[in-house]
């Protein structure tokens, strides 16, 4: 049986940061944590936005960088992805990240997971 993004995705362990950093906040606790991103949350703990490597150093609060859109995908979609349809989302979007939602569950699939993913055959 072929596996989806969902086999590789990783939901637990995940970094989060606080909506009242900046950016440069976050862009350090990433180089100190050896993390690639940040899920970015409000007070209530929602997701919010999404900061990785790629970002450039700012004080912009993070509340205003997460302004822009956000994509997540519903976890019934994410099970239809194969490797093929994740690497077309991925190239559409200019992502290197899917962030995929269960309820009050997030995980992230990325560009190694899609590696990891084609490597086995999926």
């Amino acid at each position: 049986m072929q596996k989806s993004i969902v086999d590789y995705a990783t939901f637990e362990d995940l970094l989060t940061i606080d909506w009242n950093k900046t950016v440069s906040s976050a862009l350090q606790k990433m180089k100190e944590s050896g993390r690639s991103c940040l899920l970015i949350v409000n007070r209530q703990g929602d997701v919010t936005g999404i900061v990785t490597e790629h970002d450039k150093e700012s004080t912009q609060p993070l509340a205003e960088f997460c302004q822009r859109e956000l994509k997540v995908v519903p976890l019934k979609e994410a099970k239809e992805m194969n490797a093929l349809k994740a690497a077309r989302y991925m190239r559409d979007n200019g992502f290197h990240r899917i962030i995929i939602k269960d309820g009050d569950r997030v995980g992230i699939f990325t560009s190694t997971d899609f590696i990891k993913m084609v490597a086995e055959g999926n």
